[in-house]
């Protein structure tokens, strides 16, 4: 009875306002599925890098500032 009338009272919108049923009731699927994901644990969600975590992981060449052959032309 109640999908009676729900279609009788969606169909009775003019289509803008059944666009915006569909799209809220796209919505809600999305936000139930979102609460059926499990959640991270709470400590590893919230480790913070300490400082310097990334030493040594990117290295710079010794002449980076050094100009470039070829942009001497211009130079």
């Amino acid at each position: 009875m109640a999908t009676e009338i729900l279609l009788r009272e969606f169909n009775s919108l003019p289509k803008h306002l059944q666009a915006q049923v569909v799209d809220f009731i796209l919505f809600l699927k999305n936000t139930k599925l979102k609460d059926e994901v499990p959640q991270l644990h709470e400590e590893s969600a919230r480790k913070i890098p300490k400082a310097g975590f990334g030493k040594y992981k990117i290295v710079m060449a010794p002449d980076f500032d050094e100009p470039l052959e070829e942009f001497k032309e211009y130079m």
